[in-house]
């Protein structure tokens, strides 16, 4: 009878499982690994996008409200109140809006809308209507 050499078994059994695992499971397992960083990253981006927006809408309504209180208020309703006062009280809307962001936020809703101005006088403008209707 031959004696077993169970250590040779053993060794060719976990060089089957290796080979397994290299060539079949690994692969498969890394684009799965890879799938879920981008996924991940993804969220985050959306994540940060979403923040500094909602950051920069409060800051429009912060600078609305302001502009309406510092300058709007104390016209509106006289004959003061034309055109070139309403063009005024945009651009202090912006000024304010602008000087609230920053830099760094000035640059952050650079990079999460294709463009600011377009951004910043809807919002303004939408601010201003919210502000009417309430």
């Amino acid at each position: 009878m031959h004696d077993i050499d169970w250590t040779q078994i053993i060794l060719v059994i976990l060089g089957l499982i290796g080979t397994i695992l290299t060539t079949f499971i690994m692969p498969r397992l890394m684009k799965l690994l890879d799938t879920k960083v981008a996924a991940i990253q993804n969220t985050d981006l959306r994540d940060g996008t979403a923040h500094i927006l909602a950051l920069a809408a409060a800051n429009i309504q912060t600078a609305v409200a302001e502009t309406a209180q510092t300058y709007v208020d104390g016209i509106k309703g006289t004959s003061g109140w034309d055109p070139s006062a309403q063009a005024a009280a945009f651009e202090q809307a912006k000024s304010r809006f602008l000087q609230l962001m920053g830099d760094d936020g000035k640059a952050l809703l650079a990079s999460a809308v294709t463009d600011v101005e377009a951004w910043i006088k809807a919002n303004i403008e939408a601010s201003v209507q919210f502000t009417k209707a309430a």
